[in-house]
């Protein structure tokens, strides 16, 4: 039966996992997570209410990270920062996971409940799947050899940017922006999907 992941794969987990080194992004990542599950909390108090399937909170955040955040690490990557790169996976990671902690599991109606709103969003199997597959692949990207970090980040932008519009869509569903989010949609996965495809050939050309 064939393996899933080589011993050196098995390798770079254990080194993320437990290496001094390494293990430093795992710890701002946890940091990270809390962080933004305390901001979601809050916005939640703050702004509560229901938009088409989504809670407020998670419109906020969302904006937040993609409008906010990101474009501060594209900043900070365009003035040579070195680890602005390995921010984009950890950030995005923490953004995601937190969404599914706070939104997608049991805690979301704890949350609700506690805030005496009684407003969860609706769960979707496809949305959690996702956002755990993109965690992971956050998790373990930083541990890439250095052009395809790149790359890979870089892949993470482009699929936030696409994202973002499927966001502007629900809140403003005006045909322009329908017609934008389509094409953003369309020409960003299409790349991402090119770039993976040269990451993955890179990947096994190491020796």
């Amino acid at each position: 039966m064939p393996r899933i992941f080589s011993s050196e794969d098995v390798q770079n987990i254990r080194n993320m996992l437990f290496d001094a080194e390494a293990g430093g992004d795992v710890e701002f990542w946890l940091y990270a997570t809390v962080a933004y599950a305390i901001f979601r909390v809050a916005t939640e108090a703050l702004v509560p209410g229901k938009i088409r399937g989504f809670t407020t909170q998670q419109y906020v955040v969302t904006l937040f990270h993609q409008m906010f955040v990101l474009p501060c690490c594209c900043v900070a990557w365009a003035l040579g920062v070195p680890s602005a790169p390995e921010l984009i996976y950890l950030l995005t990671g923490a953004y995601l996971a937190s969404d599914s902690v706070i939104n997608y599991t049991p805690v979301s109606g704890c949350v609700a409940a506690s805030l005496k709103r009684g407003v969860t969003p609706d769960f979707s199997w496809g949305i959690h799947a996702h956002h755990l597959f993109t965690v992971v692949l956050c998790a373990l990207g930083t541990n890439m050899p250095p052009w395809p970090v790149l790359e890979g980040a870089i892949c993470i932008l482009l699929g936030e940017a696409g994202s973002l519009w499927i966001t502007v869509t629900l809140l403003r569903p005006k045909q322009a922006h329908f017609n934008i989010r389509y094409y953003s949609f369309l020409l960003t996965r299409v790349s991402m999907s090119l770039i993976g495809l040269d990451i993955l050939q890179q990947a096994r050309a190491r020796p």
